[in-house]
Formats: C-alpha cells, structure tokens, sequence
C-alpha cells in the first residue's frame, strides 16, 4: 500500500479492518496526522513501519493489531502523546523502540503485546504518566528500567508480565504505583 505524496491527514479508520492490505505500507513524509484506528486490523502489512519525521499525532488504536510490522519502531520527535492502544499488539517488530523526546504521556496500552521490540527501553524526559499495562507482555526489552524522575504516575499493570528487565530503578518523584504495576 503506498500513499500518495502530497497527502497530509490520515482521518479516523481510513483503512481500519482492511486486513486484506497486504504488503509494505509507505506513509508519505507529508502525513503529519494519523488518526484513530487509520489501520486497525491490517494485520496483511509488512515490512518496516516508517512514521513521518513531521507526523504530530498518532491517534488511538491506529496501528492496533497490525501485527505484519518487523524492524524497529521509531515515533518521531514531533509526537507529544502516544494515543492508547495505537501499536497494541503489533508483536512482529524486531528492533528498538524509540519514543518521541517530546512525548509527555504514554497513553494505556500503547505498546501491549509488542513482545518483539528488543533493546533497551528508553522512557523520554518528558514523559509525566504510565497509563495502564502501556507496556505489558513486553517480554524483549533486555535491560535495566530506569524510571525517570519526571514520572509521577504509572497506572496498574504498566510493566504486567514484561520479564525481560535485569533491575528496576525507580525515582524518588513518583508519588504513585497502581496496581500490578511489575506483575508477572
């Protein structure tokens, strides 16, 4: 599937459930706008999922079970919130995950079930809140967890059965750990 060059938005469900998508995805560098379940359940995408540099937003359960996606997954730095569920599991990618520096917020569920991400796990500066099981079942990751001290709310099962991280560290600004945070 490629897009045509010259395209900005990528409205709500544009290709959502058109699982008989098949093949690489080429996103223009002109989108700077992917919203709510663009591609949900085009799980037939392959290939690298390269979101544009000038993209601003990916919206909730854009990428949800697109689960074709292999090498790394990079949000660029021009994202501020990483919407919920927007790359639940797509447990395909086989690389690094790289979080926008701008991103304030993980949003719950974000990056479930993406077992396949491996590397080290860096949770931007900025980042003020862990929405629930953001990154649960992310078994890849292979690392310390450095909370940062920017973070002052992880919502429950956050990190539920990601058993892939050597030590936890946690900052002394976080004033609240829900529930099964570290389950599993």
């Amino acid at each position: 599937l490629a897009i045509s060059n010259g395209i900005e938005y990528l409205l709500e469900k544009v290709f959502s459930n058109c699982y008989r998508l098949s093949g690489q995805l080429t996103i223009p560098e002109t989108i700077s706008y992917i919203g709510k379940y663009a591609f949900c359940n085009c799980y037939s995408l392959t290939g690298n999922l390269k979101i544009p540099l000038i993209c601003r937003y990916v919206g909730d359960s854009a990428f949800y079970n697109c689960y074709g996606f292999t090498g790394d997954l990079v949000i660029p730095n021009n994202v501020t919130s990483i919407s919920q569920y927007s790359f639940y599991n797509c447990h395909s990618f086989k690389g690094k995950l790289v979080i926008s520096t701008k991103a304030i917020d993980i949003e719950p569920y974000t990056f479930f079930n993406c077992y396949g991400l491996t590397g080290e796990l860096n949770i931007p500066p900025n980042v003020k809140e862990l929405g629930r099981s953001a990154f649960g079942q992310c078994n890849g990751f292979k690392c310390p967890l450095i909370i940062p001290n920017t973070i002052t709310y992880v919502d429950s099962s956050a990190f539920i059965d990601s058993i892939g991280f050597s030590s936890l560290t946690i900052s002394e600004s976080l004033t609240t750990i829900r529930m099964n945070c570290f389950s599993g």
